[in-house]
C-alpha cells in the first residue's frame, strides 16, 4: 500500500514537471529580434557638402544704395581752441588733422601703412621714396588729389618758412623730387635713412590750387 502511494506521488511530480517545461517552452522569448538586413548607408565622410549661401553684406549693400553727398555746414564748439590754424608749417595744428589726410600713417601696431598713398616703397640703396597716391579722393572743395598735391605739400612742408618740428627732418636730407605721373610721386635723399617715415607721415597733404589761389594768409585764415 505504501509503495503503491508513494508510485502515485513519483508520477503526480514527473507529470508537474513536463508541464512546467511545456509551458516554459511555449512562453513568448524576451530575446530581441534580429537586425534586418538594411542596406548600408552611401554616405562618404569626404564628400563636400553645398556650403550654405554667403551672408549679403551690409556695408557692400549700404555702399551700393548710398550717395554721399555734401551738404550744408557742419560747426563743432570748442572750449579750447589753442591751435587756431589749418596751416601745419605755422606749427603743428590740431584742426588740420580733422580736415587733411597723411601721406602715410600708423596703425594700432605702430606699423607705417599707407593712408593717402595706396603704397609705398624705398630702393634698394635707401635714396629714393616711391608713394602711389590713392585715385578718387577729392577735397572738399572737389578738386582731385594728384601727386602734384602731394608734392607741393611736402615742399611746402620741408621748406625754410615752415616752423613745423617735423620739418628739419625732411629739409636735411632732401635732394630731389618729381610728379612721376598723375598719381606716382617720388622722393630722393642725399643719404639712407628709413626713419624718415616718421616725417611723411606727419606731412598733411592739401589742395594745391587751392591754397596758391588764395594765398597763404587768406588759406589760413580760411581753413
Amino acid at each position: 500500500m505504501k509503495r503503491r502511494l508513494l508510485l502515485i506521488i513519483l508520477a503526480i511530480v514527473v507529470i508537474a514537471s513536463m508541464l512546467i517545461t511545456s509551458c516554459a517552452e511555449k512562453s513568448p522569448t524576451t530575446t530581441a529580434a534580429p537586425a534586418t538586413s538594411a542596406s548600408p548607408t552611401t554616405t562618404n565622410p569626404f564628400t563636400a557638402t553645398a556650403a550654405p549661401p554667403p551672408a549679403t553684406s551690409m556695408a557692400a549693400t549700404t555702399t551700393a544704395a548710398t550717395k554721399v553727398v555734401s551738404t550744408g555746414t557742419l560747426r563743432v564748439a570748442e572750449q579750447d581752441f589753442s591751435y587756431e590754424s589749418f596751416d601745419q608749417i605755422f606749427y603743428t595744428t590740431f584742426w588740420g588733422w580733422a580736415v587733411f589726410d597723411p601721406l602715410i600713417t600708423v596703425d594700432k601696431n605702430a606699423n607705417f601703412v599707407p593712408c593717402v598713398a595706396d603704397s609705398y616703397s624705398l630702393s634698394a640703396d635707401g635714396l629714393t621714396w616711391t608713394f602711389k597716391i590713392h585715385k578718387g579722393i577729392k577735397f572738399s572743395n572737389g578738386d582731385p588729389l594728384t601727386a602734384a598735391d602731394v608734392k607741393f605739400s611736402i615742399n611746402r612742408f620741408s621748406s625754410n618758412v615752415s616752423s613745423n618740428p617735423w620739418s628739419a627732418y625732411l629739409r636735411k636730407n632732401f635732394k630731389s623730387d618729381a610728379v612721376v605721373d598723375e598719381y606716382t610721386y617720388t622722393y630722393t635723399c642725399n643719404t639712407p635713412e628709413p626713419p624718415l617715415a616718421i616725417p611723411f607721415s606727419n606731412v598733411l597733404i592739401i589742395p594745391k590750387n587751392y591754397v596758391e589761389s588764395l594765398g597763404q594768409d587768406n588759406f589760413r585764415k580760411t581753413r
